[in-house]
């Protein structure tokens, strides 16, 4: 962050003390970890919707297939 005061029709910079600058690493510290945190958040989110996705599908195919091999019985014999 670059704070410029005009003075007249000059502009000047003024002089950032040791802490400030310190105080401004440790915030890009802590936006850069908040990010990285973000990004693991919405992984794990991304892998648990998978994995629900993955067991509906599988929930579903062992429906289908013992829904075909109860037709599948029902139409070479029927009662």
């Amino acid at each position: 962050m670059l704070i410029i005061i005009i003075y007249g029709a000059r502009l000047r910079r003024p002089d950032l003390s040791p802490c400030y600058l310190q105080m401004a690493r440790w915030r890009k510290m802590m936006r850069e970890l908040s990010a990285e945190a973000r990004l693991h958040s919405r992984a794990r989110a991304s892998s648990n919707r998978t994995a629900v996705r993955l067991h509906t599908a599988a929930v579903y195919g062992a429906f289908a297939l013992i829904a075909a091999i109860v037709f599948g019985a029902t139409s070479v014999r029927p009662f």
